[in-house]
């Protein structure tokens, strides 16, 4: 979290605390009880989140090489993706499901309605009302976190393919979503009435570096 340092997991679920800085390793640490780690990312400088392909969640602290906490099964399958934002943090997975946990108890807060018709792949913040998640279904859903509730219509690029990942700009305004087969979609969202209104701006077919081919002008966005 410092910069400094990485991690990574390998198949056989053995940890690598890596510095960056001296290019080393720093510790080498088995991680017990997880099946194919899915997710992995530092909850502070000396803990990790690690999720895996049975539902699980555990806390790890990587200086006493112990696990920390272990959550509740909730997901059926794999967890897909982990989003910490102030007191709550989300998980999403195969089984479709947004769960909702409270941090300074890791107790369960609200399971979202399933809106997904299969996979959830990845969520993201869009500010500290929304949450946005996009799914193996290829759609990408606005979420008002405290009603729980999808905002608007699911929104759709022109790739028929999985939805992979949702990144929201910092300026809150813009989305990029990301596909199986390449497509990557922009999407502007108004601040002033997102709530009841998003605008496709752009679609890119096959986005790869190099690729030199014209890219049709953003269609005009209207109510």
């Amino acid at each position: 979290p410092d910069g400094s340092t990485v991690v990574s997991i390998d198949d056989g679920e053995q940890l690598i605390h890596w510095n960056i800085d001296l290019q080393k390793q720093l510790t080498v640490q088995d991680i017990p009880d997880v099946s194919g780690v899915s997710v992995v990312q530092f909850l502070n400088e000396d803990e990790l989140l690690i999720a895996d392909r049975t539902g699980k969640i555990i806390i790890w602290n990587i200086i006493t090489a112990e696990v920390a906490h272990r959550f509740n099964n909730e997901h059926d399958g794999t967890v897909t993706d982990l989003l910490l934002d102030g007191s709550t943090m989300y998980s999403v997975g195969h089984d479709s499901m947004i769960v909702a946990w409270d941090i300074e108890t890791w107790e369960i807060k609200s399971v979202f309605p399933t809106v997904h018709t299969d996979w959830i792949m990845d969520v993201a913040k869009v500010n500290d009302s929304i949450i946005a998640t996009i799914g193996r279904d290829g759609q990408l859903l606005l979420w008002d976190v405290a009603r729980q509730q999808v905002i608007g219509q699911p929104l759709r690029s022109l790739s028929t393919d999985w939805g992979l990942d949702v990144v929201v700009a910092t300026d809150t305004q813009h989305a990029f979503t990301f596909y199986r087969d390449g497509y990557v979609a922009g999407w502007e969202l108004s601040l002033d009435d997102w709530m009841r209104h998003a605008c496709h701006i752009v679609d890119v077919d096959t986005f790869l570096p190099g690729d030199t081919r014209q890219i049709d002008p953003p269609s005009v966005c209207t109510e």
